[in-house]
């Protein structure tokens, strides 16, 4: 099965192509899955929203008994590309403890722009030392880690976002960067 993602706004103008590769590949017995969803905006509504990732084991340690949570304002881009310093929290997975903080830079966020993409705005000195999660929000984020790779079976790099409606899982996929073995090693954590 192939599946297709894309923005709303995005869907539109490649409407016929996807009915054209749709009818291709299902004439040749191939499921696919096309959908469209909303754009989560962090920023909306005056709150410093944020974006990141969260491993399910530990990507610097190996530990599959340590979630790694990293995590900036506005969207996820400006983590992903590098470009902006992360917050940055270690949580034991069994019983959902902090274990360690690191609170970054995050001189300046990304957020959607016209077009598409993302653009850099500068954040605020004082806005940027604050945490990009709240005390609540990273034990969620250890609970959804620990529920999807649960689901899954294996341990998780899960992409996410919060904005005014809440926390939003972006997309989930085995992490690649542990090796065979540790991947393999990591149980999923059952409640």
């Amino acid at each position: 099965t192939f599946i297709i993602g894309m923005f709303w706004k995005r869907a539109t103008p490649h409407a016929g192509w996807i009915g054209l590769i749709s009818g291709t590949l299902g004439a040749l017995g191939v499921n696919i899955l096309i959908w469209t969803e909303r754009l989560v905006m962090p920023g909306q509504g005056g709150a410093f929203l944020a974006a990141g990732v969260a491993f399910t084991a530990n990507p610097v340690t190996g530990s599959p008994d340590e979630i790694a949570i990293s995590a900036v304002y506005g969207l996820g881009e400006g983590l992903v590309s590098g470009a902006v310093d992360a917050d940055s929290y270690v949580v034991r997975k069994v019983d959902g403890a902090l274990v360690s903080t690191h609170i970054g830079e995050k001189s300046e966020q990304y957020l959607p722009n016209d077009g598409q993409g993302a653009t850099p705005v500068p954040v605020d000195p004082a806005v940027a030392e604050i945490p990009a999660l709240t005390d609540l929000e990273i034990p969620d984020l250890a609970a959804l880690g620990r529920a999807v790779e649960t689901a899954s079976g294996v341990a998780q790099d899960i992409e996410w976002a919060i904005d005014d409606d809440g926390l939003w899982v972006l997309q989930s996929r085995p992490i690649t960067s542990l090796g065979a073995t540790t991947v393999a090693a990591a149980p999923a954590h059952r409640d």
